[in-house]
């Protein structure tokens, strides 16, 4: 799917209850756009300069959306357009490991990340921009994908191996 305002293809349409569409562009432009279209703001390079967007996630509660580049995760405050913090995922894992689904759990104080290296899972308390607790799955040498299943609270990773979950 392509947005007009977004000049190339869009990796994630969220709904924010008061400021509308929220559409995340695969080349890292955020353009925000009430319900009849019209553009209110963008923000420009959310995932950082020249990154392409991997995953995002919209924290109501915080007001907050979270937008996940290939080496960095990128907090913003919907309502100012401003960056609320930056989350170094190689703090915690080296060598680098891509980014692969970033989601807020139910508290909305955390955030979890999934990552291709090793079935790594990263929990971030989004209020102090730091790890809370960091998981690794066992013979998961390479993710290819990965998914939050909301109703049973598990992150479900995939590769060549099969399958692995984290709850």
């Amino acid at each position: 799917m392509q947005h007009t305002n977004c000049k190339g293809p869009v990796a994630s349409v969220l709904w924010h209850p008061i400021l509308g569409i929220v559409a995340v562009c695969s080349n890292g432009n955020v353009v925000i756009t009430d319900s009849s279209g019209a553009v209110t703001t963008s923000i420009p390079d959310a995932a950082g300069h020249n990154a392409s967007i991997a995953s995002v996630d919209l924290a109501r509660d915080l007001d907050q959306l979270a937008v996940a580049g290939q080496r960095m995760i990128h907090l913003w405050q919907c309502m100012s357009h401003s960056r609320a913090g930056v989350l170094d995922p190689t703090a915690a894992h080296k060598p680098f490991s891509p980014v692969l689904l970033v989601r807020y759990l139910p508290s909305q104080r955390f955030l979890l990340s999934a990552h291709e290296r090793d079935g790594t899972v990263l929990i971030w308390d989004v209020l102090r921009l730091e790890i809370h607790r960091s998981l690794q799955a066992v013979e998961c040498p390479r993710a290819t994908c990965a998914v939050w299943d909301e109703n049973s609270s598990m992150c479900w990773f995939l590769g060549t191996w099969g399958s692995h979950s984290w709850t």
